[in-house]
Formats: structure tokens, C-alpha cells, sequence
């Protein structure tokens, strides 16, 4: 079975500026694949998948100038490469226009699909501990 659940959350100054950190991270990642698989299919006439670009984050993350993607939980990073995936397919499909790029000054969201816990009224999420 699956659950889903949407809360309203009073954060901390500190818990905003992980949100934000988070928000930044995924909407830098969703630009950074869109103009790879751009470019990869104007050079070279060929699309990278999910799967593709998945093992270039991992080598992107390791990167020193790219250290900061580590600060976030990887599963929202995972995802973010999912989400970008079906809107590729939902193009090729007709279903929808062709993806574009990440604003800050949209709607912000991100997922996080495990290891989140509610506990005394509080919700407890990967990477938001004090002091990471």
C-alpha cells in the first residue's frame, strides 16, 4: 500500500535554509540534465534515459565543484532525474510540451520517498538533522 501525505510546516529560520538548500539542489540538478540532454541530442543525435544521467550525478556529485549536491538527500536527487524522465516521455508521447527550466520564483517542492518519520507532532526528515 502506498501513502501519501501533504503537511503545513512552520520551519525554523535554520529549517529554511535547509528547505531552500534542498529546493536549490533539486531545481539545479532538473536545469543541469535538461541542458545535458539538450545538448547531447544537438551534438550527437542521441538521448540519454534515466539511467544515463543517474550515473553522471554520481560522477557530477563527486566533483569538488559540485560538493554542496552531497548536503541533500540523494533520494530527492534520484527523483528529480525520474521527474524529468517521464516529462522527456510525456513530450515524445504528445502529451505535453517540452520541458523547461527551473525558476526560484515558482512553486518549490520536493520528495523525499523514505526515511521520513512523524514523531510528538513533528515531522523528521534525512539531512535536516542540527550540525549537518
Amino acid at each position: 500500500m502506498l501513502k501519501s501525505f501533504k503537511f503545513q510546516i512552520l520551519p525554523t529560520k535554520e529549517q529554511k535554509e535547509k528547505l531552500s538548500q534542498h529546493f536549490g539542489c533539486k531545481r539545479f540538478v532538473w536545469n543541469y540534465f535538461l541542458n545535458r540532454r539538450k545538448e547531447e541530442y544537438l551534438d550527437n543525435k542521441k538521448t540519454l534515459n534515466y539511467y544515463d544521467c543517474a550515473n553522471e550525478l554520481t560522477k557530477v556529485k563527486k566533483q569538488t565543484e559540485y560538493n554542496w549536491l552531497k548536503e541533500v538527500n540523494s533520494q530527492t536527487l534520484q527523483h528529480t532525474l525520474r521527474d524529468l524522465d517521464t516529462a522527456y516521455n510525456k513530450f515524445f508521447r504528445k502529451e505535453t510540451k517540452f520541458p523547461i527550466f527551473k525558476s526560484k520564483h515558482k512553486k518549490q517542492s520536493f520528495r523525499v520517498p523514505q526515511h521520513i518519520s512523524v514523531k510528538n507532532d513533528k515531522i523528521y526528515f534525512p539531512k535536516f538533522k542540527k550540525g549537518e
